[in-house]
């Protein structure tokens, strides 16, 4: 996720739970996935099968 500066970013990481953040790469927070989905937060990712029409 981008965030406005590296600042920021190291900022969110902290605020986060733990187990939701892999950390911060200058200004992008690195988010891990299984959480999110869980949380249903992340829709399951579709491609190349599961495209509905």
């Amino acid at each position: 996720m981008k965030t406005p500066g590296e600042e920021t970013a190291k900022a969110y990481a902290k605020e986060f739970p733990g187990w939701w953040t892999e950390g911060n790469r200058g200004e992008y927070l690195v988010l891990r996935a299984e959480p999110l989905r869980r949380a249903g937060l992340l829709r399951p990712f579709l491609w190349p099968f599961g495209r509905r029409g």
